[in-house]
């Protein structure tokens, strides 16, 4: 069988385990998410954590603990060109000689 060609991609991405409570009755429980990126301290991890979760009745209030995970990932060539987003070409700046 012939190798099929792959689009690939490394992507870093924060794990972050959340402490959330409960706004009714103030029960806490926690929420392990992942997010696109790295993140410079808790504070943007708990901003970024809030719009993930979308929790109705729980805030998020204190990173646990978060950790980087780098993971490479493909598809086909086919299966990108199917699923991606169309986007426009690139200018390109001619160089002069």
């Amino acid at each position: 069988m012939a190798r099929q060609p792959q689009i690939t991609r490394t992507i870093q991405t924060t794990v972050a385990e959340i402490l959330c409570v409960n706004t009714v009755d103030g029960i806490t429980h926690t929420e392990t998410v992942i997010l696109p990126r790295l993140y410079k301290d808790d504070n943007h991890i708990l901003k970024a954590a809030e719009k993930v979760l979308n929790l109705a009745l729980s805030k998020p209030v204190h990173v646990v603990k978060a950790y980087i995970m780098k993971k490479r990932y493909g598809m086909s060539e086919q299966k990108f060109i199917e699923n991606a987003e169309e986007l426009p070409l690139l200018e390109t700046v001619e160089s002069e000689n």
